[in-house]
């Protein structure tokens, strides 16, 4: 077995998190901002919840919080109304600035459109882990990756006697090198 072994779905490893005693009581809660009181427990994080950046989440903030209306048309129609039509380069002007205005909306509802549904994917996504069977699963996946990692400590002692042993024999034939 190499030291490089990934098992996917599985938490970091055990010494990475200070143990405490057992009987030992966990850590008290942070306190409530305001003073007193239970923390909002919006704030922390869910048992097997993945951890995420401040960016990422600030990027989901940007993206999922309301936006203004969309503005209002940027050329009055009435203007392509009142051209003179003896005036062919007048015409010609006001159209295409209406061309550009029209495009530049389309261009904005299209974004619009592309952040509506990537909402509305965020919103699924959220709907579906907050679903009984979704929560069970992940229950039942933390139950056993618990379960496991009484398995996984000894096979990590077992390779540091490993290493251990072949770092002694290193320092043995370094020495015998030297000898001769």
């Amino acid at each position: 077995a190499s030291t490089g072994l990934v098992r996917p779905g599985t938490a970091p490893a055990c010494s990475s998190v200070p143990s405490r005693p057992r009987g030992a009581r966990p850590p008290p809660l942070p306190v409530a901002i305001g003073g007193g009181g239970y923390p909002s427990l919006a704030a922390l994080p869910l048992a097997g919840q993945k951890l995420r950046s401040a960016r990422a989440n600030r990027m989901d903030d940007l993206l999922t919080r309301s936006r203004e209306p969309s503005p209002p048309a940027l050329v009055d129609v009435s203007a392509l109304q009142s051209t003179d039509p003896s005036n062919p380069q007048q015409a010609l002007q006001v159209l295409s600035v209406h061309a550009e205005a029209v495009r530049r909306r389309l261009e904005y509802q299209q974004m619009e459109r592309e952040n509506l549904r990537f909402q509305v994917r965020l919103l699924q996504k959220d709907a579906k882990e907050r679903q009984p069977d979704h929560l069970r699963q992940l229950v039942a996946n933390l139950e056993v990756e618990n379960r496991s990692a009484e398995t996984i400590d000894e096979e990590n002692q077992l390779l540091k006697k490993q290493l251990a042993e072949v770092d002694g024999m290193l320092a043995r034939l370094d020495a015998e090198a030297e000898k001769a």
